[in-house]
């Protein structure tokens, strides 16, 4: 048995990021993640105190600039109304639309109702294909310590 030393954010690293939401923006899309990259993702919803509904889902595309985007079957959240609460979508390549060349994937956040709402989403890959996954650069991440 061989141990890993990898570090955790070597295995779980930032690969989209949704900044906080305001009621005014009401529906913001993360940049499309390559599915052929990663076995998975884990899409987490921080939710912050908000007066209004926020819902969130996975969309998949056929290119990096979301052609022909549509959603993951299954994989959304819908009115979330609680302050303060974190939620999570996990998926897995295979759970695209590969037979008709789906391969990326985006998280799209969207504020139902008043404005003044404030939400931030990041979404995380483990079981990158080619490791470590460091290579990948989040302009959002402000810092890392190991």
């Amino acid at each position: 048995m061989s141990l890993d030393n990898r570090r955790l954010n070597e295995l779980i690293i930032p690969i989209a990021v949704l900044p906080p939401v305001t009621g005014a923006q009401a529906s913001v899309e993360s940049g499309w993640v390559d599915m052929a990259l990663h076995r998975q993702v884990l899409a987490v919803f921080n939710g912050g105190v908000y007066g209004t509904t926020l819902d969130l889902k996975l969309q998949q595309a056929t290119a990096s600039d979301g052609t022909a985007k549509k959603d993951i079957t299954g994989k959304a959240i819908t009115q979330i109304v609680a302050n303060d609460k974190v939620a999570t979508i996990e998926c897995s390549n295979y759970e695209l639309d590969a037979d008709n060349s789906f391969t990326f994937a985006a998280m799209d956040i969207t504020v139902v109702g008043a404005t003044g709402a404030a939400a931030a989403v990041l979404y995380t890959a483990s079981k990158a294909k080619y490791q470590p996954g460091t290579t990948i650069s989040v302009e959002d991440v402000g810092q890392t310590i190991t």
